[in-house]
């Protein structure tokens, strides 16, 4: 990990950058209302289902803790089952107990149909600073590659959000059946990139996936993308952060020196 400290300063930027390397979902592009409390309380409604949305921070939770589970279970391999694992979680905790002993198959219908929500990219927005930064990014001829845990094509991800111009290669989990942060699913961007670890830069919102990640595979920078402002808020009480880290794409360009 990169060095922490109480403060949020950036740190220099390593000279001869050449390449920038994304994160997607989160970093690029924002999960729409159907992923949050209330879109799973609607849809629960679809299958005869009461979920309720005090439990909310019970169900976060409780996806945080499937997503442990599956990654003591199968390591860093490709996971095609981690979405459905998650939005299980999540309905049966909004659920209870009660009612996933009793109505099984509803819970399970709802927690699958809100795993196929997360494929439907009509479901996701991209981050207003994302094509202004790229777009900063190639007119400095940096080379642009995106690596994701995913099942998804990121070839229509980028067609869909129209972001094809700016991305030299992109990179999903189930490609090179590896996921963040092992470094192979990284180095196997960059050697499509033609660019080394040295020279490269990498960008996303996870610190254990993208940032750990990244730095074991040699990167020269990590930048934390904390669009919650949680690093700032932490670094104000006096607790390690994460360094460096943004808060908005915006200031991507000025921390890599262009």
């Amino acid at each position: 990990m990169t060095a922490r400290t109480g403060r949020r300063d950036h740190v220099p930027s390593p000279p001869g950058i050449r390449a920038v390397l994304f994160d997607v979902d989160y970093t690029l592009i924002r999960p729409g209302p159907v992923f949050d409390v209330e879109g799973y309380v609607r849809n629960g409604r679809r299958f005869g289902l009461t979920l309720d949305p005090e439990r909310w921070p019970l169900a976060q939770r409780a996806a945080w803790e499937a997503v442990e589970r599956r990654r003591a279970a199968n390591g860093h391999e490709h996971d095609m089952s981690l979405i459905p694992a998650v939005t299980r979680a999540v309905v049966s905790a909004l659920a209870g107990e009660e009612a996933c002993r009793s109505t099984p198959e509803a819970c399970e219908a709802c927690a699958r149909y809100q795993a196929d929500q997360w494929w439907d990219l009509a479901n996701f927005t991209v981050f207003e600073d994302v094509q202004p930064c790229l777009k900063r990014l190639r007119s400095a001829s940096m080379k642009i590659g995106l690596v994701s845990n995913t099942n998804r094509d990121l070839q229509a991800v980028t067609t869909h959000f129209g972001l094809g111009p700016y991305v030299d290669v992109a990179i999903a989990s189930v490609d090179v059946g590896v996921m963040k942060p092992e470094p192979q699913i990284f180095l196997a961007c960059l050697d499509r990139l033609g660019c080394g670890p040295e020279a490269a830069a990498m960008v996303g919102d996870n610190e254990y996936d993208d940032m750990r990640g990244a730095l074991a595979a040699g990167f020269a920078l990590a930048v934390l993308l904390d669009r919650r402002g949680r690093q700032r808020k932490l670094a104000e009480r006096g607790e390690p952060v994460h360094a460096p880290a943004i808060e908005s794409l915006d200031e991507l360009p000025a921390l890599l020196g262009l």
